[in-house]
Parts: structure tokens; C-alpha cells; sequence
């Protein structure tokens, strides 16, 4: 009865051992037998394009659970280029080349480095990954390799650690992370922030904590949003830059250094013709101001993705244009100072051989002078009398305008004295001062 109840044991275990080792065989089978058909692919593919870069790994290993190829070792040369272009690890999850959509890329490298004579480029880690709208076959790869770039259609890249260096600069970034959604190549949305850059080339260096910027284009690439945020920018101003005026004002103010923060919204709607900006700039020991403005009549340029430089600098004197043709809705302006205007007050005070003191009392005057002969009402007349209390004790400053209807910018004389009364005259205005 005993030996019945043992055989009766034994048989189910000698069954689920029987059961695992054919797993693990299987498993192990099939992971080699993977492995193999990988490598001879990948082989294939680096003697093809032998001739135009060289690809060298040690060892290879696929991981067909989780779909994943690696790549250790990897070394790229492109003669006569000098220099060998390296990776410790290359991590790559490939898709089916017909019937599936909407499989994601995975591409993953550890520890970059190319260094030659020229350069040195150290990455710690860069991950992208993207997804198609239409898995290109094989064939329509062979005629032309660039349907694969035309079928993506969204993706995502992430870098850490990243230091770049040649014999006059210096760049480091601790993470960059990008995303973007493509439409037949053509970039609709885009997404970058970067954290942490150092830039130094020779006695120029500058610091940034944290840099945004996001942008969406329409199908006539005409840009509808913009987003652009940049946190403790912080320059110091070389000897060798006090030469230009910008720069030269900047120093003689008794500013060495610039720290700054920043942030810029722009939104289109192409169908209105509206479009609002808002500007927010901080600098440290001079002050803050935020802008607030709304347009009507506007007309945005497209944004030229392929050209030269030519043609970014026309898109860019377009833009700089368009607001010319465009009408005032309304603006809000306020500014909060932080040391600045004393030392305009100053400056100007001594170039005029006055006391700051001075030179306060005799422009207070001459805008009193002003309201005088200008037919402003008496209402805006004593709003406008808060720029002399702002520069009696400068602290903050606000302008609010709200047109009843859009006013042309073109008929306000670019900020003549008749201008000015002309949008007076059709507006709501408030001037306040602390």
C-alpha cells in the first residue's frame, strides 16, 4: 500500500520536473535560436552599410519576451572622420514591418563617447522613442529609406549627463527631455525642456537652471502657441563684450552680472486674426515687468521648415512687422523696480553734470510742462501725473489700456504726442503708481 502511495507521488512530480525541463529547454531554445536569427540580420544589415560607416559589437543578446535586442561594446567609425564613436550598451525594440500600427520604437544608449582631436562628447544615457503612423515594408524601405522618417508620427527622447568640449568650449546638461507629433515629417507639436546648462568658451560663461519651450504649428506651419520659460539665467559679463553699446550701458550702471528669469506665452487663432502675448521678465537688482497684450488684425507668417538662414531671418522681420498692420485690443503693463531706475536716474543725472535729485525735478517738470499744451482729458491728466510719483520714489508702476474697439497701431504715429491722444480718445486708461 505504501509503495501504491509513493508511486502515485512520484509519477505527478516526475511529470511537472519532466514539465519544466522542457520549458527551460524551450525557453532556452528559443532564445538562442533568436539570438542567432538577430545577429545574422544585424550582420547582414552592418556589411551593407560597411561601405559608408563601419559598426563593431562583442556580443549580442536578444531578450524575446520583452522584444529587445542588445548590443554591447558597440564601436562607429566613419573614415576618414577621425575618431571612434562608442557605446557601453545599445538597446533597441524593433517593430513589424507590415499590419501593425502604432507599435512604439525603443532605442537606448548607455554611456556615449567620442572622443578625437578635435572633440570630446561624454552622454551618460540617451533613450528615444517614437511610434508610426504606417509601418513602412520592406520594400518601400529599399526604394526610399526617408518613408521612414515621412511615417512617424510621434516621439520622445530623454538625455542625461551630457558633456561636450573642444579646444575653446565647454557644455554640460544634466537632462534634456523632448517629445514631438509629426504630420508627413512636418513637426506639429513640439516640446524641450533642459535642466542645468553650463556653457563656458574661454572668459564667456553662463549658467541656466531650467530652460521650456513648446510650440504648435497649424497644417500651413503657422505657429499657433509658443511657450517659452527660462529660470535663473545667470551671465557674467566678460572684459571682452564691454566694447559693444548694449553691453557697455549695461556695465556702466555698475551691473557686472546678469541674472535673469523669463517667460513668454503667445497664442494665434488664425480664423479671428486675435492673438494675446504675455511677457513676464525678472532680473536681479533691476526690476519686473509684465505684459499682458491682445491684438486684433493680426496675420502670422508661416514658419519656414525647410531654407537657409535667409529665410529664417525673413520669417523673423515678418514677424517683427506683422504687429504694424495689426489693432490694440487692450494692454496691461506693471512694473515692479528693483534698483534699476535709481541708476538710470543717476546716469543720466551725471551726463547732464545734475544731481540726481536734480534731473528728477527738472523731468517732472517738463512732463507737467506737457499735460499742460496736450488736450487730454483732466481725468487721464492726473492718472498720467503717477509717472512723476514713480520717479520721485520709484516701486511700482501699472498700465492698463481697454479699447472699446480695436484701434490700428498704424494711426497711433508710433507713439507721437497725437497718437497718444488719438487712442486716449477711444480708450479706457488707468495709470497707477505706488
Amino acid at each position: 500500500m505504501r509503495k501504491q502511495r509513493k508511486l502515485l507521488l512520484l509519477i505527478p512530480m516526475t511529470i511537472l520536473f519532466s514539465l519544466i525541463l522542457l520549458a527551460l529547454v524551450a525557453f532556452f531554445g528559443l532564445e538562442y535560436y533568436a539570438t542567432n536569427i538577430v545577429k545574422q540580420e544585424i550582420d547582414k544589415n552592418i556589411q551593407e552599410l560597411s561601405q559608408y560607416i563601419r559598426i563593431e559589437y562583442d556580443s549580442l543578446k536578444v531578450n524575446w519576451l520583452a522584444f529587445t535586442v542588445n548590443l554591447h561594446d558597440v564601436r562607429v567609425t566613419k573614415p576618414p572622420l577621425p575618431g571612434v564613436l562608442t557605446f557601453d550598451k545599445v538597446s533597441v525594440r524593433d517593430v513589424s514591418s507590415i499590419g501593425i500600427k502604432w507599435i512604439p520604437t525603443m532605442v537606448a544608449f548607455d554611456n556615449i563617447n567620442l572622443t578625437n582631436e578635435m572633440t570630446d562628447l561624454n552622454i551618460k544615457y540617451l533613450f528615444t522613442t517614437f511610434t508610426f503612423d504606417k509601418i513602412p515594408t520592406q520594400q518601400e524601405l529599399a526604394d526610399d529609406w526617408k518613408v521612414f522618417l515621412e511615417n512617424i508620427h510621434s516621439g520622445e527622447v530623454h538625455l542625461k549627463d551630457l558633456a561636450f568640449g573642444d579646444k575653446n568650449s565647454q557644455v554640460q546638461v544634466t537632462t534634456q527631455e523632448a517629445d514631438y507629433v509629426l504630420d508627413k515629417g512636418i513637426p506639429r507639436t513640439s516640446n524641450l525642456k533642459i535642466k542645468d546648462l553650463k556653457f563656458q568658451r574661454e572668459n564667456l560663461q553662463f549658467h541656466l537652471d531650467d530652460f521650456m519651450v513648446a510650440l504648435s504649428l497649424n497644417r500651413e506651419n503657422v505657429p499657433l502657441h509658443v511657450t517659452k520659460k527660462v529660470k535663473n539665467f545667470s551671465f557674467q559679463i566678460p572684459a571682452s563684450l564691454v566694447q559693444y553699446p548694449v553691453f557697455q550701458q549695461i556695465t556702466s550702471l555698475g551691473y557686472d552680472r546678469l541674472s535673469l528669469n523669463l517667460g513668454i506665452t503667445y497664442d494665434y487663432r488664425p480664423a479671428t486674426k486675435d492673438v494675446s502675448i504675455a511677457w513676464n521678465g525678472a532680473a536681479a537688482d533691476m526690476g519686473q515687468m509684465k505684459v499682458d497684450l491682445s491684438l486684433a488684425d493680426y496675420t502670422a507668417p508661416p514658419l519656414p521648415l525647410e531654407g537657409d538662414l535667409v529665410g529664417y531671418l525673413a520669417f523673423l522681420r515678418q514677424m517683427g512687422t506683422s504687429p504694424e498692420q495689426a489693432s490694440l485690443r487692450s494692454l496691461k503693463a506693471k512694473y515692479q523696480d528693483r534698483g534699476l531706475v535709481p541708476r538710470l536716474i543717476k546716469a543720466e543725472a551725471q551726463s547732464r553734470n545734475q544731481s540726481p535729485e536734480e534731473f528728477t525735478r527738472n523731468l517732472t517738470g517738463t512732463i507737467n510742462t506737457t499735460l499742460l499744451i496736450l488736450p487730454i482729458p483732466a481725468s487721464i491728466k492726473e492718472q498720467i501725473k503717477a509717472v512723476n510719483r514713480f520717479l520721485q520714489d520709484p516701486e511700482e508702476i501699472q498700465l492698463a489700456i481697454q479699447c472699446k474697439d480695436p484701434v490700428p497701431l498704424a494711426e497711433l504715429g508710433q507713439g507721437s504726442p497725437m497718437g497718444l491722444v488719438e487712442l486716449l480718445g477711444c480708450a479706457e486708461v488707468k495709470i497707477t503708481a505706488k
